[in-house]
This record gives C-alpha cells, sequence and structure tokens, in this order.
C-alpha cells in the first residue's frame, strides 16, 4: 500500500524548524530590528513617557481641586501652572550655590592639585630614601673589602658603639643639628653607613674562619 508524504510546505516547515541556528539568527534580528526602532523613536517615545508620568503625578491632585467643585480643564491649568511656579522657584534658589560653585572651582581645583602633591612628596622621599640605602650598601660593601685587603681587624665593641658615635659626630660634629629635620636624617644616614661597614667587616672576618 502506497503511503503518500506530506506536502511540500510541511516539508519545508520541518526543515526549517530542524536548524535552531537558523531560529536563533531569526530572533536576533528580530530583537535587532526593535532595538533599532525604538533608538528611532526614542524622540517621539521620550517625551510621550514623560507627558504619561507627570500626568500620573499630578492626577491626584487635579482629582482634589475636581472634588472642591472646580471644573477639570480649571484644576488642570492651576495643577501646571503650580508645578512650574515651583520648578521655577527651585531654579532659581539654585542659582546662588552654583554661582558660588563655579567662583570656588579653581580653588578647589588648586586645592586638589596641593593635595595631591602633598600625597606625591612622601612617595618620593621614599623613593629618594631607598635609592640612598642602596647607595649606602654598596659603598658599606666597598668599605668592608678596603679594611679586608688592608688587613684591619676592628672590635666586635664597635658594633654597639659605632652607631651612636658617628650620629653624634655628624649631628653635632659637622653642624648638621642646624638643618632641621634634614640634619637628622643625613646623620642617621651617615650613621647607618658607619655601622654596616663595621657589621659587614666582622661578617667578613667570620666568613673566613676568623674569631
Amino acid at each position: 500500500m502506497l503511503v503518500v508524504s506530506a506536502t511540500p510546505e510541511a516539508d519545508t516547515r520541518e526543515q526549517i524548524a530542524e536548524h535552531p541556528t537558523r531560529n536563533r539568527l531569526l530572533a536576533g534580528m528580530l530583537v535587532l530590528m526593535i532595538l533599532y526602532t525604538c533608538a528611532l523613536g526614542a524622540v517621539l517615545i521620550v517625551p510621550v513617557l514623560l507627558a504619561l508620568l507627570f500626568s500620573l503625578m499630578l492626577a491626584p491632585a487635579v482629582r482634589l481641586l475636581c472634588a472642591w467643585h472646580l471644573p477639570r480643564v480649571v484644576a488642570t491649568l492651576l495643577v501646571l501652572l503650580s508645578t512650574i511656579a515651583l520648578a521655577g522657584i527651585l531654579l532659581l534658589s539654585l542659582v546662588g550655590p552654583a554661582r558660588a560653585w563655579l567662583v570656588q572651582v579653581p580653588k578647589s581645583l588648586s586645592r586638589i592639585e596641593l593635595a595631591v602633591s602633598a600625597l606625591r612628596q612622601p612617595l618620593l622621599a621614599a623613593t629618594h630614601a631607598s635609592d640612598q640605602i642602596a647607595k649606602l650598601n654598596a659603598y658599606s660593601e666597598q668599605q668592608a673589602a678596603d679594611l679586608e685587603a688592608r688587613g684591619k681587624r676592628l672590635s666586635h665593641w664597635r658594633i654597639l658603639t659605632e652607631f651612636p658615635l658617628a650620629f653624634f659626630k655628624a649631628y653635632l660634629g659637622r653642624r648638621h643639628c642646624v638643618r632641621g629635620l634634614y640634619g637628622v636624617a643625613t646623620a642617621m644616614n651617615f650613621a647607618y653607613f658607619r655601622w654596616l661597614r663595621i657589621a659587614k667587616h666582622i661578617e667578613r672576618r667570620r666568613m673566613r674562619g676568623e674569631a
């Protein structure tokens, strides 16, 4: 017995339904068309939506005036004029603070620049301090090597006494005390360099097995 298949149109529909990728592409194209239509109609849609929003917000006031036996047209005009007047009063009240703020903008920008520069100064000082420490480390290494080459044997007690003595020597003897905090920092760097030189000298002697 011969069975007649479905019509060609039914076969075509089944083939289209069997391709989900094609259906997804069609759905994506539909979404893009809707978005494009909304973008073109934004000039008309946005004012209409704003009008609907204002009508919903002002409708209770209009109904209240209508309950006082005022005509709806008169009530609507009163509410609309009152809303415009309130908006104008609010804008006028903001004009003075806005002008004052505009006048203060250059001063605020200068203050912000000063604050940023004040924040940058500690970072620059920390960078400079790290560079100084690296230089002191290299110089102390050279000094320790020079002491070893000359056969010097410095006492272990100088580990305890070198830092304070070098600090007072630089701070008072070299008159760094008159330079404020910068003088204190300079004396501290000098004392640290002298102490590091002794420490590396003693460490070299220990590595060689000397007492």
